[in-house]
């Protein structure tokens, strides 16, 4: 578990280095970032499912700051794209994004997570009347 940890942590801290260095746009950042992410989740597949389906190790990493700063980095992407939606609708976003991506079958296609997940932003946002 220390290995997959390790592996976020530096995930999240080399792409809020990427958003605050990078110029090229919100969708080219979310793109980035979100393939970033699905690459570290492939690579760790086997761990992270048994980090994210078995007690005690689902509730330490759900609690856990690193889990929060993975929902911030995703937040400042949501709010990149969308910026006229609200913080808390962002944050939800986001959480949705991090379900969302857990499965194994889009792990597997990097492309077609990113338009899963670029259209189920879009779809949130008009649910929420944003």
């Amino acid at each position: 578990m220390a290995l997959v940890t390790d592996r976020v942590a530096t995930f999240i801290k080399t792409n809020q280095v990427y958003l605050t260095t990078t110029s090229v746009g919100a969708a080219a950042r979310f793109d980035h970032v979100i393939g970033e992410y699905l690459a570290i989740r492939e690579h760790n597949m086997a761990l992270l499912m048994n980090v994210e389906a078995g007690e005690p190790g689902r509730r330490q990493f759900y609690q856990s700051e690193l889990y929060q700063q993975l929902c911030d980095l995703l937040t400042q992407l949501v709010r990149d794209l969308k910026p006229t939606l609200s913080k808390p609708a962002c944050e939800f976003q986001a959480d949705m994004l991090i379900a969302m991506l857990k499965g194994t079958s889009l792990c597997f296609s990097t492309s077609m997570a990113r338009t899963v997940a670029v259209r189920t932003i879009g779809a949130i946002a008009r649910v929420n009347g944003d």
